[in-house]
């Protein structure tokens, strides 16, 4: 799947977030929130119908495109029970969790399927290690010094870059119709996260 097809369909997850919280912790679902999916799922479908991919010479297997929702509704209650914890736990002790719990948990299955990395592949995963720890404070920070929701939509930029990363280093084709569903997934995500502050 390409980058920029996969990094849309994770950023599927603020909507997925609205629902969780109406589920677990009793927020309101609102008629933005309703409003928000319809358009989300539009562009979804947009960038993923067979004539859309045939044009840019695509063809991705229905399990990875459930793969990557699944990552978009994982993504969302992590959110959801990291905003539980915060109430009583210190920020920086959550961030620190996630690559603890991940490492106990995966720690079996890398052994028992281990794969010695070269070099170059070396180079990729600490890549990986780093940018994702650095990306998760960056991001933890400007949570505790902006608003949410002006936060949240710095945070959108992911898709773009995403895309950019896509075809600077995988040589990914980007078309009208891709942007078009991309800009439609944006905005229900930009519509679900955004509270309407009411004048007294």
């Amino acid at each position: 799947m390409p980058l920029s097809i996969s990094t849309v369909i994770q950023y599927t997850y603020p909507i997925f977030i609205s629902i969780f919280a109406g589920i677990f912790i009793n927020e309101k679902i609102t008629r933005n929130i309703i409003f928000a999916l319809i358009i989300g799922w539009i562009g979804i479908l947009v960038i993923l119908n067979p004539s859309q991919l045939s044009n840019i010479n695509v063809e991705i297997e229905n399990v990875s495109i459930l793969i990557a929702f699944l990552g978009a509704i994982c993504t969302a209650l992590a959110y959801i029970a990291v905003k539980k914890l915060s109430f009583t736990e210190d920020v920086y002790v959550i961030i620190e969790y996630f690559p603890l719990v991940s490492f106990i948990a995966l720690l079996p299955i890398v052994l028992t399927n281990w794969v010695t990395p070269n070099w170059n592949e070396l180079i990729w995963i600490l890549g990986i290690g780093l940018f994702t720890q650095l990306g998760q404070t960056f991001l933890t920070i400007g949570l505790k010094n902006l608003p949410a929701s002006e936060a949240s939509t710095i945070n959108y930029l992911q898709v773009l870059f995403g895309s950019i990363w896509g075809i600077l280093f995988f040589r990914e084709i980007i078309n009208i119709n891709f942007l078009l569903g991309a800009s439609l997934v944006l905005l229900g995500t930009i519509i679900s996260s955004t509270k309407i502050i009411k004048r007294t």
